[in-house]
């Protein structure tokens, strides 16, 4: 081959450029497409010009006419694009071609080379030995290389390279060009000849071209390579990275139809949410009580329907059945809607196993909305399991979560949700490590934060945060100082919130003020006296667990009783922990070692449940106390059949005698199953001390008898008991005035027992509501009508109601705010549940000022001289003592908090309960607030916020720290994907959280950067081989089959087999394209098609002209565009932030 062609195989042109560089003393490069790695090959030698005129185009219009050709077949359509890019604004091509040469700097490797480059480009352009113009009208397609000789000959005054090669990396080197070089053969007499045609062509180009020199200057000055930044500025860089795809999301694709109200703080979480299911297929909205998680839910449903075309299926606890059935109808859905009750396994008619998502019309829902999620934060249950099932199937179905309290008892409560839609243990939520199972046990033993996983999935705003961040001023009518918000809290000024209503109206609404009220009485005139001795204080000491009664019983140090049990008749509560009184041989048998756990869960939950029973009311504590003599006289009953009671009929009797709250049943059921096997598994009597059981048993019983003696109707009548007589006679005649009441109570016996109790007139104006009660809606709205207006305008039936006595199935995700008055007749250990159940009247627009819980306290006769946090300290040692090492098993809404009891009875503005309220939000506020300021920020001060937006990526900085000397912090990122890399400055990982890293970073804007540490380009080069291979991972899962639906999998087979055994069928590729959509795509209504496909299996040449349509009607062939630029931009990782931290 010729010299004088140069193909990037045989000759590279950036040794021919090198060559003719040392002989010439100016250049002159027109090129389409300029990067500053294209300078790398000719740095070294570029200098030895004296002037180098650089002429490109811009490089954000990358399409040629051939390009604009293959993408319009119409001959106008390319006549107008390419008119489009000739009369462009100059302004918005030097901003758009700036900043792709940003991008593209940011995308380099870290030190060396490049570096250099960088400096030795900015170095020429500062001296003007290098002048750089962007040619601004259309594009410039041609290439042309032209030097002009230091020593010019007569006939040769310079020489020219001209062809299809760019000045970048691939088109000097790597790329298969076509360029030849052209010698001058000028005529010596008139000095023409292709120089100085080359020249002239060029310089009228040059005459007409922008000057660009300042701007790449100051984007090469500006660079990581350069500059060392402010360390606020890269802290601040780093934050709104983390939260920019919830800042920037196309809001023009967001459907947020106009008929359901939203004001802007709930289309704000509509947003957040949207993007964090697009982002991991499912995502938390966990909103406090009272703020319209219901309107959220409703609009990201409907926009998931219309966007995507998810039908949705709403599954929520039965009571709340009928709202959504309304909502559903109001604001067009499409919805099927399911009660949690029905997600069991029941016999078909062939005597197989089904359920009720097993049937059709569920089979194209591919969005589902979970209510009050936190029910199904276990695991092993038919309701998760048959869930499970279903979202687990393949079909590409997305989750919305929502529950005020997705954390309840465990961590394991948020992993066991979390994977209803993070189906596989491996993620790419940005944390450390990358194993959701390993990194909950991490949680687990503290070397992790919940928070900083749930931050990525989670919405969650306080009722404080609201306001801060979206409210007004009610004076002033302005929004809101965030940094300036304590007044608010201390209801020295008031803000609201503003909504606007379909019809267009504007409106005001407040949170009403909480007010906390403690009612006391005397729990020794409930129980009485026997021989002088108060009965509450002698029932106290026999709940107390004491030790066995057999002194040969060899008890394990996990079955070791309290200390504090000194009362002979104590309980030793031996039906619920049998491990106890297996032989010792067989203790560490598989079958039993499970009854450990279990025992230590039975017995805390039975402890629970008589001690609060007791303080609740005597007849709840009555009725327990008979239930217990019926179990342990049927548990002796068999020992003297020879069996140990286990199996279905000992689980319904310990159910029945528990016969607590829904959450309780739940856990004790599922102790029940670990200790007892209902499913079939059989105790051999022979395998335990059958006389030490039969002892322990035989005490229990005498003890739960003496105490059925005492507290029976005879000894304590309902005119005796001083609770409940303080209930009718000094508290229902004022707050009965002109007010409505809801009455709650843990207890179904104890709603009953009061309703009962209560004089005709008052039962004419109320409603007991329990598990049992139907018409559930009707009498919601006939409390409540304002807040539950019928989509007809018509009034409910029946007398409207102002008193409600309920146990807690009223207390989820119901609208009673016409109602200001709740009354917890039980005694409060932690304030869960008192805001879940204040939750019902304590929300946003209610036309209440004040909303009052009333809460009563027991104090026992010896303490009426004490203060009110004494009679509060006793109560809280009884219930420690009585449930001693045992309390740990209990939900996080029964275990005590004494911080917590201590505010809700001694406080009397209810503000203080805020702080509890954000305890179970289990949300760090470095990323929830962050997003939060740079919303604020962007309507404060707009500017800033654009300053801050584009700042450029790689920058660098290095802060003197004394916490975390010795840190890198290394931000990366690919197309949506985002990780920050921690190493020290040996390049080894550190182990720490997103969030604490973060916190590490957080400075003041007045400090200023230290110096570089001298060895962070080894570490940079490290951490982006690092982020490559991640990006490259996280790719090539993207693409496996394993995230295919079964119908996709089977259609794919069928083209592969198609294209194998008839290849005629794919003389023009058509199967292969098809089959990379099939592999690609993961649109519902594609995916349901292939589903139908299998079920209707469909093979063949049948089948190839089933997905050809498809392929058209679905609009794949118009994805296809834009998944390789998804591709293009995840596979091109690059360093967004680097913070050093140095001592």
């Amino acid at each position: 081959m010729s010299d004088q062609l140069i193909d990037n195989q045989t000759h590279r042109l950036s040794d021919a450029i090198n060559t003719l560089i040392p002989h010439a003393s100016a250049a002159r490069f027109a090129v389409g497409y300029f990067f500053v790695s294209g300078f790398n090959a000719i740095a070294d030698s570029i200098g030895q010009l004296d002037k180098l005129y650089l002429l490109i185009g811009t490089t954000t219009n990358r399409q040629t006419v051939e390009q604009l050709a293959l993408g319009y077949r119409r001959r106008e359509i390319i006549e107008e694009k390419l008119r489009e890019q000739r009369f462009a604004p100059v302004d918005k091509a030097l901003g758009e071609t700036a900043a792709t040469i940003r991008q593209h700097i940011s995308e380099l490797q870290p030190g060396g080379r490049e570096e250099r480059t960088i400096s030795t480009l900015a170095d020429l352009i500062a001296s003007g030995r290098i002048e750089v113009r962007i040619h601004t009208r259309g594009v410039l397609h041609a290439k042309a290389y032209i030097f002009d000789y230091r020593t010019p000959q007569p006939n040769s005054r310079g020489i020219g390279i001209i062809g299809s090669s760019n000045l970048t990396e691939p088109g000097l080197a790597s790329n298969t060009e076509l360029n030849v070089q052209v010698d001058d053969d000028a005529n010596i007499m008139t000095g023409e000849g292709l120089h100085r045609d080359l020249s002239e062509w060029f310089d009228k180009l040059w005459a007409e071209a922008k000057p660009f020199s300042a701007e790449l200057m100051r984007e090469l000055q500006e660079s990581w390579a350069l500059a060392i930044a402010r360390p606020y500025d890269v802290y601040l860089k780093m934050l709104f990275e983390m939260v920019r795809s919830r800042l920037e999301d196309d809001s023009s694709k967001l459907v947020l139809p106009e008929e359901i109200p939203l004001a802007v703080y709930q289309k704000v979480a509509v947003h957040q949410a949207i993007g964090m299911v697009k982002a991991y297929q499912g995502a938390f909205v966990a909103d406090v009580v009272g703020v319209g998680k219901s309107f959220i839910g409703s609009a990201v449903a409907r926009h998931f329907y219309e966007a995507e075309r998810r039908r949705p299926l709403i599954i929520c606890p039965k009571t709340l059945q009928p709202m959504w059935e309304e909502y559903n109808t109001r604001w067009n859905l499409n919805a099927q809607i399911v009660p949690l009750s029905m997600l069991r396994e029941s016999k078909a008619g062939d005597g197989s196993l089904t359920t009720e998502l097993e049937k059709d019309k569920y089979q194209d829902c591919g969005f589902v909305l979970v209510d009050e999620s936190h029910n199904l934060r276990y695991s092993d249950n038919d309701r998760y399991r048959v869930l499970n099932q279903y979202l687990g199937d393949g079909a590409d179905r997305k989750v919305l979560l929502m529950t005020a309290t997705p954390y309840n008892k465990s961590n394991w409560d948020v992993y066991n949700q979390l994977k209803l839609f993070h189906h596989e243990e491996s993620t790419r939520i940005p944390v450390e490590p990358r194993n959701l199972r390993e990194y909950f046990r991490r949680v687990e033993r503290g070397e992790r934060r919940l928070q900083d996983l749930l931050v990525h999935m989670l919405v969650r705003r306080t009722r404080w945060q609201l306001l801060r961040w979206y409210g007004y001023d009610e004076e002033t009518d302005k929004p809101v100082d965030p940094g300036n918000f304590g007044p608010y809290l201390l209801e020295e000024r008031r803000a609201y919130l503003k909504f606007t209503t379909v019809e267009g109206i504007e409106e005001k609404k407040f949170f009403p003020y909480r007010r906390l009220r403690t009612v006391e009485y005397c729990v020794d005139d409930v129980y009485g006296q026997e021989h002088g001795q108060a009965l509450y204080a002698e029932i106290v000491k026999m709940l107390h667990r004491r030790k066995s009664t057999s002194p040969q019983l060899r008890l394990i140090p996990e079955e070791e009783s309290d200390t504090q049990a000194e009362d002979p008749r104590a309980l030793t509560y031996g039906r619920y922990g049998l491990y106890s009184y297996v032989m010792p041989e067989r203790q560490r048998d598989q079958r039993y070692l499970r009854l450990v756990r279990a025992g230590k869960n039975l017995r805390g939950l039975i402890r629970t449940s008589l001690f609060k029973r007791l303080e609740s009311s005597v007849e709840a504590f009555r009725k327990s106390i008979d239930r217990q003599v019926l179990v342990h006289k049927n548990f002796l009953t068999a020992l003297d059949h020879g069996k140990i009671a286990a199996g279905p009929a000992a689980v319904r009797e310990l159910e029945v005698a528990l016969d607590d709250t829904e959450e309780a049943l739940q856990d004790f059921m599922e102790a029940l199953a670990e200790a007892e096997e209902a499913r079939g598994f059989a105790y051999d009597i022979k395998d335990f001390r059958v006389k030490d059981l039969q002892r322990d048993i035989e005490h229990d019983l005498q003890t739960f008898e003496y105490i059925q003696s005492l507290v029976t109707k005879v000894k304590i009548p309902e005119s005796r008991d001083a609770k409940l007589q303080r209930f009718l006679l000094d508290l229902l005649p004022s707050l009965m005035k002109n007010k409505k009441l809801l009455v709650f109570t843990q207890y179904e016996d104890t709603a009953q027992y009061v309703w009962d109790n209560l004089p005709t007139s008052l039962k004419q104006r109320g409603h007991l509501v329990t598990g049992d009660t139907e018409n559930l809606q009707d009498i919601v709205r006939r409390f409540a009508p304002e807040a539950n207006p019928a989509m007809d305008g018509s009034l409910p039936k029946g007398k409207p109601l102002d008193l409600v006595i309920t146990t807690d199935r009223l207390a989820e995700g119901l609208n009673l705010q016409d109602c200001s008055q709740v009354l917890n007749y039980d005694l409060h250990w932690n304030p869960v549940r008192l805001i879940q159940r204040f939750g019902r009247v304590d929300r946003i627009g209610s036309r209440h000022e004040e909303i009052h819980a009333i809460n009563f306290l027991p104090e026992q006769a010896a303490e009426k001289e004490l203060g009110l946090r004494e009679k509060l300290s006793q109560r809280i040692k009884e219930f420690n003592e009585i449930l001693g090492m045992d309390s740990q098993v209990l939900d996080e809404k029964e275990r005590i908090n004494p911080e917590a009891v201590y505010a809700i009875y001694e406080e009397t503005s209810g503000r203080h309960l805020g702080r509890f309220e954000g305890e179970d939000s289990l949300i760090g506020a470095t990323l929830a607030d962050a997003e939060e300021f740079f919303r604020d920020l962007r309507e404060r001060d707009p500017l800033e916020y654009e300053r801050i937006r584009n700042l450029r990526d790689g920058l660098r900085t290095a802060r003197q720290s004394t916490e975390g000397a010795g840190k890198v912090l290394v931000l990366g990122k690919a197309g949506d994907f985002l990780r920050l890399y921690v190493r020290d400055l040996k390049d080894q990982p550190v182990d720490i959280d997103t969030i604490e890293a973060l916190r590490l970073a957080s400075c003041s804007p007045n400090e200023l950067p230290s110096q570089l540490p001298a060895n962070l380009n080894h570490v940079l080069t490290s951490v982006k081989l690092r982020l490559e291979k991640d990006v490259d991972d996280l790719w090539a899962q993207r693409k496996t089959r394993s995230n295919l639906t079964a119908g996709q999998r089977y259609v794919l087979d069928w083209l592969e087999k198609l294209k194998r055994e008839r290849p005629v069928l794919d003389a023009d590729g058509g199967i292969g394209k098809l089959s990379e959509a099939v592999s690609r795509t993961r649109q519902k209504r594609f995916q349901t098609g292939c589903d139908r496909l299998r079920r209707g299996q469909a093979v063949g040449e049948m089948l190839l002209r089933r997905v050809r349509q498809l392929y058209y009607d679905c609009g794949l062939h118009l994805e296809r565009a834009a998944a390789e630029e998804e591709e293009v931009e995840m596979r091109i990782p690059r360093i967004v932030a680097v913070y050093a931290l140095v001592s």
